[in-house]
């Protein structure tokens, strides 16, 4: 997942977007949201804390995403 994360958010964003496609199925049988959401069975419902699973890695990489520029981030919800 590290390594292709951005490849299987760009097909989710597609899928999405394009399709109206919103629940992912895994090869293992579970099914997943295609959001960044925090709700139930997406990507910030199981790996909540962005620090740790979003931008430590970024840093490390140098890399910008632009996700937050359509989605909110978690610390700005209240």
């Amino acid at each position: 997942m590290r390594a292709n994360h951005m490849s299987l958010l760009d097909e989710w964003r597609d899928a999405v977007v394009r399709d109206a496609d919103r629940i992912y199925v895994a090869a293992n049988g579970h099914s997943f949201n295609m959001s960044l959401s925090t709700g139930e069975n997406s990507c910030l419902g199981c790996h909540e804390d962005k620090a740790k699973f979003c931008d430590s890695c970024h840093d490390y990489t140098s890399v910008s995403p632009y996700c937050w520029e359509c989605h909110i981030n978690p610390k700005e919800i209240e």
